[in-house]
């Protein structure tokens, strides 16, 4: 089996979902959508968790050759395998929840490509070998991810939630390209492997060090960096609950993953200046989002500061630049996002079933709905 065919098959499904939406219309089984799209999340996942039973054995896919100035490739490890089968998992969940949580609301074509997208894109991001494949990626993710936040369009919170998650998106992925630019221009080449020894060799100087900077405030966006943090609990409170779920769970961590894939082997030999930095990203997540976080009354609100709290835990591992540190990381990072999605789908059920996520009017929760 080819071991790239799950995301392969996630994107393609994505892009069949729009032709067969069509045709599931005309037929009058609109309902079906949701299970198509369950079912290509449940294959993924099945063929993902296939491949770590049968045993990873890595290898390399290359989509543009060698002898092509701009290479493109993935690669499938162990690493890759663990927080893909997470991701898919997450996202049939998600999917499956959505089925009650909208029923039968107008714009469902448009949720489930989105949701596919998004988890295509997270896939994408994690198998990347080399920065161009990796930014392509992190873009579809993105586009998806800032479209389902905005997905009820109708509500006013919703489309400003969405258009400041897009505005400071794409601010961060201004920040990566250029950060992307000066390591080609100063190593000649993008892929990892090839990086990693051609930077530890060169002289950059200056130039290293500002597209050190450019790729950790790109990606620190998405892992919600304080003060790039800014769009995070709009966006979690005004998005649909099941999309919630899938950021918090899946791309706000996926940002971390990316941080912690471009610092520990790329940058190596900077740690002493990296670490630095998170350190003090650390104590400012933390303080932050512990603080901010007690003076909410939205339960959605109080999610997202918690969120931006543990992203300060998970940094600690960052600063500490070890081995060990980096097992922190990746163990709290994977923790975090189960939980906080499982979170996410529990206050979704309690406001589809009261419409209500203020802590005032859901005091005594326990005794009406006391399985969820």
């Amino acid at each position: 089996m080819n071991p790239f065919m799950p995301l392969f098959l996630l994107l393609g499904g994505s892009l069949a979902s729009l032709l067969v939406d069509r045709f599931l219309e005309k037929m009058g089984a609109i309902k079906w959508r949701g299970y198509l799209a369950a079912f290509i999340l449940a294959i993924t996942l099945f063929l993902f968790s296939w491949e770590a039973y049968l045993g990873v054995e890595i290898a390399e896919f290359r989509i543009i050759g060698p002898e092509s100035p701009l290479t493109s490739s993935l690669r499938i490890d162990y690493f890759v395998i663990f927080f893909s089968i997470m991701f898919c998992g997450l996202g049939l969940a998600v999917c499956i929840y959505s089925f009650r949580y909208f029923g039968s609301e107008v714009g469902l074509d448009r949720y489930y490509l989105l949701l596919l997208g998004l988890i295509a894109g997270m896939v994408g991001v994690i198998l990347a070998n080399d920065l161009f494949t990796l930014y392509v990626f992190w873009e579809l993710m993105a586009l998806s991810s800032y479209s389902l936040v905005a997905f009820k369009k109708l509500s006013w919170e919703a489309v400003e939630a969405g258009f400041k998650y897009l505005i400071i998106s794409v601010s961060g992925s201004i920040a990566i390209l250029f950060g992307i630019s000066l390591l080609y221009g100063l190593a000649g080449v993008l892929n990892f492997t090839q990086l990693e020894s051609v930077i530890g060799s060169t002289k950059g100087g200056m130039l290293l060090y500002v597209a050190l900077l450019m790729l950790i405030a790109g990606f620190g966006v998405k892992a919600a960096i304080v003060p790039l943090h800014t769009w995070l609990p709009d966006a979690y409170t005004a998005a649909p609950s099941p999309a919630s779920a899938i950021i918090a769970g899946g791309s706000t961590g996926l940002g971390v993953l990316v941080l912690c894939k471009l610092l520990f082997f790329l940058f190596p030999h900077l740690v002493t200046v990296w670490a630095t930095f998170f350190a003090v990203f650390s104590v400012l997540n933390m303080l932050v989002g512990n603080v901010a976080g007690l003076l909410q009354d939205d339960v959605k609100r109080i999610l997202a500061y918690s969120s931006i709290a543990h992203v300060g835990y998970i940094f600690i591992g960052v600063a500490a630049g070890t081995r060990l540190g980096l097992t922190g990381v990746l163990l709290h990072t994977f923790n975090h996002g189960i939980l906080k999605a499982l979170a996410f789908l529990c206050i979704g059920a309690i406001e589809y079933r009261l419409n209500a996520r203020s802590l005032n009017d859901i005091a005594g929760i326990g005794r009406r709905m006391p399985i969820t």
